[in-house]
């Protein structure tokens, strides 16, 4: 395939040094994300107006008309409009036209026919009537070369910038920019996928001869936005695939001796294909996804187990302290039969205890390192690092993640996700991954009882709570909402803390931990909860990941529309890890219709996957997991929810691309790079 000299150096040319755009316009494009030439074509209609006879036109649709004025009615006061009428071989037309000047009064002198462009308001007998329409006389129409086309573009605006101005730009553009746009998928594909070259599509979207043009131009577009999402996931994963890893032949039937349980068969499959990679002679690069308590951990010890046998060292990177600690309890437990060393390394451990850590972990003395961000320091060498875990992946950007890889010597990588993830956004930002899933829990597990409390019936939902915790031996979590770690927010939870101990439990032990405690201060706390010493938990969401409390069996909400749906699931997961009957009170005041459909989500379902769509269609796909973070570009023209069909064509493509094509694949990546925003030049075309 040709692909010239990748030459794109036109399309990042700033809008700003265009003849056509003066430098207040400039300033207003910006707010539509509009800098580059590459921007400014790749804004697209949001409709079109067609080109219509007058008879023909029908109220509230936009229509262009090529007519002729006939008569001009001056307002009769300064706030009246002024009326021009037309008329073509069809029918007649008004237009009423505020804040007129003396162009308009011109134009029934000129005797010449005009364009009209705009919305049609009521129509009559007949005749139609249009507001603030605008208009070109035949000289202008001529020379911007509107007179041959059929079809005008309505484009997504902003204030200052008005359709018709914004048209022209882009008009102009189109025609001195669109072949700049070099194609990057190779023939066969374009003929296979019955696609428009890029630089046609982006001349017919603008200018259209007729709705075939439209629609072809669309899916070209579709396709080249997903294109791009998953084009530097292709280049990834085709490098992944030709690094060599560290082939290991598991002692399956020992470690599988290790657990004290019969594993779920979700989790023998995750394991069977974990077990297929380690031993393929390639690297792994996993993403193992799972509702909170399906027992992702165990999986993971499962692939860490089979490396420290095979003498490689593994390491778990952990969010927070907290789960680090629980990760070091539950995998000294587990690893009893195997006899591996274990340490963990977390910020708040003495020098001396950090240093000894760090020398068993270089000398390889220990096999299985525990921590937090400490892990990813400088200083932390290991002797043969070969596999490693990272716990919800989500708390970690991908250099973290490099960092940690960088450490080993082809090590396999296991990421892990408590949040479920829905299948389009995995497709779309994991797609460097093979992903394993998680669909089921640990037999004995029952479903949490999930109920909307509005505040009228606050007082009796408090009195179901006590006597269950008094009376049935129950333990329960009051979760305090913090948006961020304020000292009002800390307030709120004290406040809570003195309300609920004094008032409404006095009877009961009552406890606070929340976000500016120490870490020994929530270990201590936590403790105590989980030895059964405290009945009631007040706490911000520093309990949402890493505390398994089997007794906990019930939890009350505080302001549930303030929490997001993955939040509000994952803070379930804390609950209903024991044998007795669970309860989750959301105690709530929407005011949004988004707020309401996030309360009625989390009541009606309890499968993570159901709820994850759920929340994929509130919240949209760019808001779902922060895309920013994940390097997913801004979407302007696909929806990979509504375009999930395009997206797996150009997942297909991307991929296939980018192990035989290398000269393609880095025009398109070129491409992204002027998708993102980067690479603006500010020069003469």
């Amino acid at each position: 395939m040709s692909v010239g000299k990748h030459d794109l150096s036109a399309l990042r040319t700033a809008v700003s040094e265009l003849e056509y755009v003066n430098p207040r316009q400039s300033n207003k494009l910006r707010k539509l994300g509009i800098e580059t030439v590459y921007d400014l074509l790749l804004h697209v209609p949001s409709g079109y107006s067609k080109r219509k006879d007058v008879a023909l036109a029908l109220p509230g649709e936009e229509v262009a008309l090529y007519v002729k004025a006939i008569e001009v009615k001056s307002p009769r006061s300064r706030k009246a409009p002024l009326k021009i009428c037309f008329k073509d071989d069809t029918g007649l037309a008004e237009g009423l036209i505020f804040n007129a000047n003396r162009w308009h009064y011109n134009l029934i002198s000129s005797g010449e026919k005009i364009l009209v462009l705009g919305k049609v308001e009521n129509k009559g007998f007949s005749s139609i009537t249009l507001t603030n329409p605008a208009m070109w006389d035949k000289q202008q129409a001529e020379a911007e070369g509107l007179l041959d086309i059929n079809f005008f573009p309505k484009y997504p605006l902003t204030e200052g910038i008005s359709n018709a101005v914004l048209s022209r730009m882009i008009r102009l553009a189109a025609k001195e920019f669109a072949w700049k746009f070099e194609e990057y998928l190779p023939a066969d594909i374009l003929k296979k996928r019955e696609f428009a070259t890029l630089a046609e599509a982006v001349r017919w979207i603008h200018l259209p001869k007729d709705r075939e043009e439209i629609r072809k131009a669309m899916d070209r577009l579709r396709y080249h936005e997903l294109f791009l999402l998953e084009i530097s996931k292709a280049v990834l994963r085709a490098a992944l695939e030709k690094i060599p890893g560290n082939r290991i032949d598991p002692d399956h039937r020992r470690i599988l001796e290790c657990f004290p349980f019969e594993l779920t068969s979700a989790q023998m499959r995750a394991i069977d294909e974990i077990r297929a990679d380690i031993a393929s002679g390639r690297s792994m690069n996993r993403l193992l996804q799972g509702d909170v308590g399906s027992g992702k951990t165990v999986v993971a010890c499962y692939g860490m187990f089979a490396s420290a046998l095979a003498g490689h060292q593994s390491c778990i990177l952990a969010p927070t302290e907290i789960l680090a600690r629980q990760h070091e309890k539950n995998i000294r437990d587990y690893a009893a039969k195997i006899e591996v060393g274990i340490e963990l390394l977390i910020s708040s451990m003495r020098t001396k205890e950090r240093r000894e850590t760090l020398a068993k972990i270089k000398s390889g003395e220990s096999g299985v390192l525990i921590g937090t961000h400490a892990v990813i320091e400088d200083r932390v060498e290991f002797d043969d690092l070969g596999f490693i875990v990272i716990d919800e992946q989500h708390k970690f950007g991908v250099v973290q993640r490099e960092a940690l890889v960088q450490k080993g010597i082809r090590p396999h990588v296991l990421v892990m996700s408590a949040t479920p993830i829905p299948r389009t956004l995995s497709l779309a930002v994991f797609g460097d991954l093979d992903v394993s899933i998680i669909d089921e829990l640990p037999p004995g597990r029952k479903p949490v009882s999930t109920r909307y409390v509005p505040e009228a019936k606050r007082s009796a939902a408090m009195a179901f709570i006590h006597d269950y915790v008094k009376f049935k031996g129950a333990q329960a979590y009051v979760i305090c909402p913090a948006v961020q770690t304020s000292d009002m927010d800390i307030a709120k939870a004290e406040e809570e803390y003195v309300t609920l101990s004094k008032i409404v439990f006095p009877d009961l032990r009552v406890g606070l931990v929340h976000g500016k405690l120490t870490t020994e201060e929530k270990v201590s706390v936590m403790k105590k909860f989980a030895d059964g010493e405290i009945d009631i938990l007040v706490a911000s969401v520093v309990v949402e990941v890493g505390v398994d409390v089997p007794g906990a069996s019930v939890m009350v909400i505080e302001n549930a529309e303030r929490f997001g749906l993955a939040q509000l699931h994952q803070l379930r997961g804390r609950i209903g890890r024991g044998t007795q009957e669970s309860h989750l009170f959301l105690f709530a005041d929407p005011s949004t219709e988004n707020a309401k459909e996030r309360l009625r989500a989390i009541v009606d379902e309890t499968d993570g996957f159901k709820i994850a769509e759920r929340d994929l269609v509130i919240r949209g796909f760019g808001d779902f997991l922060g895309t920013k973070q994940h390097g997913v570009p801004n979407f302007k023209i696909a929806d990979p929810v509504q375009n999930m069909d395009v997206l797996e064509i150009a997942k297909e493509d991307a991929f296939g691309l980018a192990r035989v094509d290398p000269y393609a694949t880095d025009l398109a990546q070129k491409y992204l790079v002027l998708h993102r925003g980067e690479g603006v030049t500010v020069a003469s075309t």
